[in-house]
């Protein structure tokens, strides 16, 4: 099984959701057949077979997902080992939310929902109020708790941006995760695309703590 990476994964998600005693130790062989980024920033699983590119990176976000429920699933995980797993699946959508087929993509976001579940609202009561900004008025005005958290909460840009810049501000308690995408319909890109630079600073309000993004 260790040369089969892919059943290997499968195999060690179905054991750490029933709780097997053998569970730890495919988690171990798993954890080893692991790819990681040079800055340990994202981890993912991915077969090594010279098929198709399509193919390779649906089966490669559909065993990472299965990863990241073994994770979730295994008592001595922590947000901190998850996380990578979570930026890698994230980095992997679409403009249009989802992922290659419906396969990989009905499975990441189990497992993302799943992981948002677990981290994002540790109460009833917890509650991020999100406001995105312009220079001129606000874009639009969010409400996320543990009723709402595992919806994709879409948010689009006006094409007269001024200077292309946006705020973001963030109030509450819980987590919440930000990702941006930019597309274009055309078949070539513009020569100088319009690049956004994300700078965050953490500051306190009161007895809340606020994110801002710029």
């Amino acid at each position: 099984m260790d040369s089969d990476p892919y059943s290997l994964v499968l195999v060690t998600t179905t054991l750490a959701a029933a709780g097997h005693p053998s569970r730890n130790d495919f988690f171990v062989k798993m954890e080893k057949q692991a790819w990681t980024t040079q800055d340990k920033e994202m981890r993912w699983w991915q077969m090594d077979l010279q098929t198709a590119e399509a193919t390779t990176t649906a089966l490669s976000v559909e065993m990472t997902a299965y990863a990241l429920l073994a994770h979730l699933w295994q008592s001595k995980s922590t947000v901190a080992t998850s996380l990578p797993i979570v930026k890698w699946l994230l980095r992997q959508k679409s403009e249009g939310g989802g992922f290659k087929t419906t396969q990989d993509t009905v499975m990441a976001f189990t497992a993302l929902s799943k992981f948002a579940q677990r981290t994002m609202f540790l109460n009833d009561e917890d509650q991020v109020d999100v406001v995105v900004r312009s220079k001129r008025d606000t874009i639009r005005e969010l409400i996320i708790n543990r009723m709402n958290s595992e919806i994709l909460h879409e948010v689009f840009l006006p094409k007269d941006l001024d200077d292309n810049e946006f705020e973001i501000f963030v109030r509450g308690t819980g987590k919440v995760y930000f990702d941006y995408s930019e597309g274009y319909h055309s078949q070539r890109t513009p020569e100088t695309p319009n690049y956004y630079s994300v700078n965050g600073k953490v500051g306190s309000c009161f007895y809340k703590r606020y994110f801002h993004l710029w």
